[in-house]
């Protein structure tokens, strides 16, 4: 065999590894306790009263035959430059030859605690709104959620009319 010593090659690799991850300085304690506590209070008007509207939304959405998914995003360590948001998009039926279907584009609900926004994506793959539509700022979520749906259900048509020839539409 060669001269070559493949398990030192790799333990300078590791060890080289290891240097450098120590080199990174980890977010500090005390600014990343501020960031989960500012998430977790500008969380609450989504999760205490739009989630709840998306949920039962879906349900009734699917109940008809339309195809939602609702994410949600409160990750505070990862995404400090954002605030908490949930998604909700409609998906089109599924192809029965290869199961395909088509993705509208989605409306986003996102908040700072003080104030709700709508946005809507640019496309079906948008996983962040790319424009603010409407914000609510006096606790009327319910109005807001009404103009998301219909948006939804606007973006989920024009993606059917677009594809029905791929899913079998007439």
């Amino acid at each position: 065999m060669s001269g070559f010593d493949f398990r030192k090659m790799a333990a300078d690799a590791k060890a080289a590894m290891e240097e450098r991850k120590g080199e990174l300085e980890p977010v500090p304690k005390k600014a990343r306790a501020e960031r989960e506590h500012y998430a977790s209070l500008a969380a609450k008007p989504l999760l205490d009263g739009i989630l709840p509207l998306l949920e039962k939304a879906s349900k009734d959405f699917s109940d008809e035959g339309i195809i939602s998914i609702i994410t949600t995003d409160f990750e505070a360590d990862r995404n400090a430059d954002r605030d908490p948001q949930i998604k909700f998009q409609c998906k089109g039926p599924r192809r029965e030859s290869d199961g395909w279907q088509f993705e509208a584009r989605a409306v986003f609900f996102t908040s700072n605690g003080s104030r709700v926004r709508l946005g809507v994506g640019d496309h079906g793959f948008s996983r962040k709104p790319d424009r603010i539509i409407a914000e609510d700022k006096n606790g009327n979520v319910e109005g807001l959620v009404r103009i998301g749906l219909e948006r939804a259900i606007e973006f989920y048509m024009e993606e059917y009319e677009k594809n029905r020839s791929k899913i079998g539409g007439k």
